[in-house]
Formats: structure tokens, C-alpha cells, sequence
């Protein structure tokens, strides 16, 4: 996200003491510990939330929802990514037959499956005004044992030891040498919380009248490994400073950040 936002102050969110390490060493900050369900942000101070591949494990749901409402201003915007089902695509289904058999699972455990290609649905039955929804299918390209390592470390799957999981990785390092393609079908729901403003909101950005951080917070549809991630996971905040007012926080299944006018 930082580089889409070259202007923007930052504050990073994230539940996991180690992942706030990981961010502090690359010079990122300030940082805060916390949890989607309690974010440390006034309510009505943010104006825009980009969820990348995260609203499918975040748990409650309704309570992560229901948060993200209340640090979104009247009529803010929220741009949700999930994984959407494959459909029909043989060479597609095999190639991610052969990945979970290697990892000796079925699918992906996902503890909110219906926040996927339903997750328009449950944005509106969270009180959410859904504007726009949209899957486009995109191609993973594996050619190193790198790319083996990155796929199997990107999904989700609880309980994976470390010596299994570097298994995988070493048996799919064989498989994709020559190189493979997998299809990543994403689902991309632009929705804006109800009040003054909602209709309006959606015309500044399909018309870009809104703030450029604003604007590239919500952001192009991009596939996993393309698109700026950070952190979030469900441990409760050990701090809450006073933020000032967010044009775009974000939030991916590793984590949470928002982003403020510096200028």
C-alpha cells in the first residue's frame, strides 16, 4: 500500500507481536497491537476500508463487520477481496487438486466460507449499502521453488506444522519446475455504510472527485502477491493512541493498517 500512497501517513494495526516486529524492522510505523474486532480508531474517522482476503477468516465476522462500520464515516466506502470459487475450469481444478493433495486436504477450512462469492449478501444483512460486485479470474505463474514456498505459505490452512509444511513446499518445488499456472478467481464488493453521503461516495470514486489517498485506497482489483497486505488476527489492542482522521485503512488476512492526509 505504501507505495500507492506515497503522501499518506500511516498507522499499522496487528494482533501478532511478530509481525509488528517484522513491520518495525523495515522501518514501518507508528504501529499499534490490536484485533478487526476493536480497532483503535475514533468512530466515524475513516474514510475508506480495503478488506484483501481477510473477511473469510476474521472471527466474529459480525463483530469485525460491525467495527468496520463504526470507524467508517456516513457514507464511507468499503472495498472487500475474497477468494471466489473456481467454477468450471478443468486445468484449473486439477492443477489445485494436485497442490492439496500434496498438502492431504480437501479445501481450505475457512471459518466464514459464506463471506466469499456470498459476500455481498453479507454485507447487506450487516447493514451495508453493496454498490458493485465483481470476480475476475487471474494466473498464478510458479516457476521456483520460491513461488511453491509463497503459494503454500498465502493459504489458509490450520494446524500445518512447520515440518509439513516444508514438505510441501520441497515436493512442489519438483512440481513447478518448467513451470505451472494456477487460476486465482477473486470476488472484488465495493459497499458504503448508510447516511449522508452514501450515494455520492460511490460517484467520487467511479469519477475520481475524492482524494487521491482516498481513491487508491479502495484500489485496482488485484490478485494475491500483486496487491499491498498487512495484518490483522483477533488478539485484543494492548494500546489505543489518538489517530487522526483515516482517508483509507486496510486490511488483509494478515493485517490492518490505516492511512491519513500528512499534508
Amino acid at each position: 500500500m505504501r507505495p500507492l500512497l506515497p503522501d499518506a501517513g500511516w498507522v499499522g494495526v496487528d494482533s501478532s507481536p511478530g509481525e509488528l516486529a517484522a513491520a518495525a524492522r523495515a522501518g514501518r510505523g507508528p504501529l499499534v497491537r490490536a484485533g478487526a474486532d476493536a480497532l483503535p480508531m475514533a468512530s466515524g474517522s475513516v474514510g475508506a476500508v480495503c478488506a484483501s482476503m481477510c473477511l473469510p477468516v476474521l472471527t466474529p465476522l459480525p463483530r469485525v463487520l460491525d467495527e468496520i462500520q463504526r470507524v467508517l464515516r456516513p457514507g464511507g466506502m468499503l472495498a472487500a477481496l475474497v477468494p471466489a470459487r473456481l467454477g468450471l475450469d478443468p486445468p484449473g481444478l486439477l492443477g489445485w487438486a494436485r497442490v492439496m493433495r500434496s498438502l492431504g486436504v480437501v479445501r481450505q477450512p475457512w471459518p466464514n466460507p459464506q463471506a466469499r462469492d456470498s459476500v455481498a449478501k453479507v454485507l447487506r444483512q450487516a447493514g451495508f449499502r453493496v454498490r458493485s460486485d465483481e470476480r475476475r479470474v487471474f494466473t498464478l505463474v510458479l516457476e521456483t521453488p520460491e513461488d511453491a514456498a509463497v503459494l503454500v505459505d498465502g493459504l489458509y490452512l490450520l494446524g500445518l506444522s512447520p515440518e509439513r509444511g516444508d514438505a510441501v513446499k520441497r515436493a512442489l518445488a519438483e512440481w513447478v519446475r518448467g513451470g505451472q499456472t494456477l487460476p486465482l478467481p477473486l470476488r472484488r464488493v465495493l459497499a458504503t455504510t448508510r447516511g449522508p453521503g452514501s450515494d455520492s461516495t460511490l460517484d467520487d470514486f467511479r469519477y475520481g472527485r475524492t482524494s487521491p489517498d482516498a481513491r487508491r485506497a479502495v484500489g485496482p482489483l488485484y490478485p494475491p502477491g500483486q496487491s499491498p497486505t498487512a495484518a490483522v488476527s483477533g488478539a485484543p489492542p494492548v494500546m489505543a493512541p489518538r489517530l487522526p482522521p483515516a482517508d483509507g485503512m486496510h486490511t488483509s488476512r494478515q493485517g490492518v493498517s490505516a492511512v491519513w492526509k500528512t499534508k
